[in-house]
């Protein structure tokens, strides 16, 4: 079942059986602002994770230090979701993130991420996007607004 967007770019509220809905919603809210309690709110203690294509990470503890890592290396980041599919607890999410690189630069990059609801916790997340822009030397020198 697709899920479009309202007026505003985000996502209606999904079916009656969906945990909590729009739980997206929330957890991208907390993830943007680098909520210290983000990994106990939203994921099972046996969650596993990964991002493009680094090795997965098992469990709260080692979800909570990839976040923590990764949350070093930029300034910050917004997503922004464009559109969700869901059946029964399998979600896709698509969304461009704006991230503020450490540098002052925004890059905006397209994301899809595919997530496991169990209980109504995140028990398996999978996240796909190349990052590359994020990390990579300034193409002018100075602060500005790049899409990847």
């Amino acid at each position: 079942m697709s899920v479009p967007p309202d007026a505003a770019g985000i996502a209606a509220t999904a079916a009656p059986s969906a945990p909590s809905a729009p739980w997206y919603q929330a957890f991208y809210a907390a993830l943007d602002r680098n909520d210290d309690d983000l990994v106990d709110r939203f994921f099972t203690g046996d969650v596993t994770f990964r991002i493009g294509n680094t090795p997965a990470v098992h469990g709260r503890e080692a979800f909570r230090e990839t976040m923590q890592q990764f949350f070093s290396m930029i300034g910050g980041m917004v997503h922004q979701i464009d559109n969700v599919v869901h059946q029964d607890d399998e979600w896709v999410i698509e969304a461009t993130v704006s991230y503020t690189r450490l540098d002052g630069n925004v890059v905006r990059l397209p994301t899809a991420t595919v997530a496991t609801i169990r209980d109504g916790l995140v028990a398996a997340m999978r996240v796909y996007v190349d990052a590359t822009p994020v990390f990579a030397e300034p193409v002018d020198g100075g602060a500005g607004d790049r899409t990847g």
